[in-house]
């Protein structure tokens, strides 16, 4: 590439962002970093109704937690007097066309169309003009075939005589995202080269097309990616509960979990980087597939979160420490749950584990094998059978844990004619309040002969839950 791209993330603070729109983001970001390029942040906050400047400062955590960092940023709100000579360029040429319709004129117009078997296309011959009513301009489309080539689908069409003339100046003098997006991808000061978006902004590539034309500018480069969807076939939303990155962020996951899964879909040769700084030198458009929508499994994000942890240092471990703050985890521990963790919530529950106070409240669990851990029965046999082998076995290598469990879940097993799997599982919940984990002889040299056996000692409280 001769030039150095200039590309821009031009997010409406309307929501918060979600997974669509940080792939977005992602991809001009890492496009912007290969070749040596600016990556701009523009806030497309012309809608000032339900722009709110707390959406504004939540993109801008969401982005920096990405590691997605910006070398401009502006808002459209604070432009206008920049706007200004071009739209009076558009109205001198005619591109711009004054009209005074009101909402319910229009639907009526649109009904009467569909009655007759024709398209609801507004008609700017037969536009009522009016000086006493609110005005608001459209822009004048040429009715053809718009033709592009695309930088990731190759040679793209959309035939704008299927569409209204846009309405890019509202009655209340406001700004459409058609236009003012247009006036500042032509800014001299610092001109976007290529677009980066979802194929969902087709039509607004044919309009904003023409538009360019009607200043007399060239078009950027435009580049479609394919439209991301939940697994189910659901578009992302910024409205919709738990598909935000700040909902990800809460939830603990690891922020390059979210970027490598999101540079993997479509990818013909998909990787997981320690960092996007690596990945960078590796990115290329070639190895993405051309295609209308990628589907995501969250389930991918946690497994890849999993395998970052599994080779996570304690050293490196220390900076998440901050949000999520540990008191007993040390580095033996963190060794041993590293391959069994997902996100920093996980770890946070297995530093409570690890306090030598804490209780699993086994007989409240809501698990099939509950009824067994409210058996006062069972839950003294595993004690007695604890303390039987505790006091057979010597040592505590890790040969001493081996036996000593070995001989307890088998005695069990035989005593009360259950699986195997099942009493291990008994156990399991009752020292750590978990399913699953590490192998439990490595978590019993961590805790310590009192800690586990404290946690396994039938008290009052626990024998008065009786089998439902």
């Amino acid at each position: 590439m001769s030039t150095p791209p200039r590309v821009r993330f031009a997010p409406s603070p309307t929501g918060f962002l979600h997974l669509g729109n940080a792939r977005i983001a992602l991809f001009n970001w890492i496009f912007a970093r290969k070749y040596g390029g600016s990556f701009i942040l523009r806030i497309d906050d012309t809608d000032q109704e339900r722009s709110e400047t707390r959406y504004v400062e939540a993109l801008k955590k969401d982005l920096r937690w990405l590691e997605i960092e910006w070398d401009i940023c502006f808002s459209q709100s604070e432009r206008r007097a920049f706007y200004l000579p071009y739209i009076e360029q558009l109205k001198s040429t005619g591109h711009l066309y004054p009209c005074c319709e009101t909402p319910q004129e229009l639907d009526v117009q649109r009904a009467q169309l569909r009655s007759h078997h024709h398209a609801p296309i507004f008609n700017k011959e037969t536009r009522r003009i009016d000086p006493t009513r609110p005005m608001h301009w459209r822009f004048s489309l040429k009715k053809c075939k718009i033709s592009w080539n695309d930088g990731v689908q190759g040679i793209c069409q959309y035939d704008t005589s299927h569409i209204s003339d846009p309405v890019v100046i509202r009655e209340d003098g406001s700004l459409s995202y058609l236009l003012t997006s247009v006036l500042d991808d032509q800014d001299p000061q610092h001109p976007v080269t290529h677009v980066i978006r979802g194929v969902d902004h087709y039509v607004n590539t044919a309009i904003q097309s023409q538009i360019f034309e009607a200043l007399g500018k060239s078009s950027p480069i435009f580049m479609h990616l394919p439209l991301l969807q939940h697994k189910t076939g659901e578009k992302f939303s910024k409205r919709t509960q738990g598909q935000g990155v700040q909902d990800w962020r809460a939830a603990g996951a690891l922020p390059k979990s979210l970027s490598q899964v999101l540079l993997n879909l479509s990818c013909n040769d998909p990787m997981l980087s320690n960092t996007l700084r690596e990945r960078i030198s590796d990115f290329s458009w070639d190895s993405y597939s051309k295609a209308s929508e990628v589907r995501l499994d969250p389930e991918a994000i946690w497994n890849a979160s999993n395998y970052y942890f599994s080779i996570m240092s304690w050293e490196e471990l220390q900076i998440y420490f901050v949000d999520f703050p540990c008191k007993y985890l040390k580095e033996a521990h963190w060794r041993c749950i590293s391959s069994n963790v997902c996100s920093f919530l996980d770890i946070q529950a297995w530093d409570r584990v690890f306090d030598p106070q804490w209780s699993s409240r086994y007989w409240e669990t809501e698990e099939p094998f509950g009824n067994l851990l409210r058996n006062p029965q069972y839950v003294e046999a595993i004690f007695f059978q604890w303390k039987n082998n505790l006091d057979k076995t010597h040592g505590v290598d890790e040969v001493y844990w081996k036996k000593l469990w070995k001989n307890l879940t088998q005695t069990l097993t035989q005593q009360f004619d259950l699986k195997l799997s099942l009493v291990c599982s008994t156990i399991r919940w009752m020292i750590t309040g978990k399913k699953n984990g590490p192998p439990m002889v490595t978590l019993f040299a961590l805790l310590g002969k009192q800690c586990i056996e404290n946690r396994l000692t039938p008290t009052s409280e626990k024998l008065e839950h009786k089998t439902e």
